[in-house]
């Protein structure tokens, strides 16, 4: 999965996790084809700045665009962000996560024990 735009990049052999991952968690079709920063400082209201931010607790996959296939056409990442950055949608999204690592047996880094204290509450 490609990734572009801002720091907090996340760890090669992070990305690899997201290697059996067949869906944009976005559209739910296949092949999704970025790693989008789940919480970013385009998040003002709720971004605290650090490393925490590239644990990968603070991603998730999608389509940069939209699927190729879709039928509603709606873009999952670029042209979204009004709807990623909704606090409803960025506790979903962590939770999913979350999720996802426990289900593959992820053993979480220091930095991932420390970006899930910072944003606590968005687990809740």
């Amino acid at each position: 999965m490609k990734q572009t735009g801002t720091g907090n990049r996340f760890d090669v052999k992070d990305k690899e996790v997201w290697m059996d991952n067949d869906k944009c968690w976005e559209c739910l079709m296949n092949q999704p084809d970025c790693l989008h920063h789940i919480i970013c400082n385009s998040c003002k209201s709720i971004y605290t700045a650090g490393n925490h931010n590239s644990s990968i607790l603070n991603s998730a996959p999608l389509h940069n665009y939209s699927h190729p296939n879709s039928q509603s056409g709606k873009t999952c990442h670029i042209g979204n962000e009004a709807h990623l950055y909704k606090e409803e949608t960025i506790r979903k999204l962590l939770k999913k996560t979350y999720q996802y690592l426990l289900r593959n047996n992820y053993k979480f880094k220091d930095k991932d024990l420390e970006f899930m204290k910072v944003y606590k509450k968005y687990y809740i």
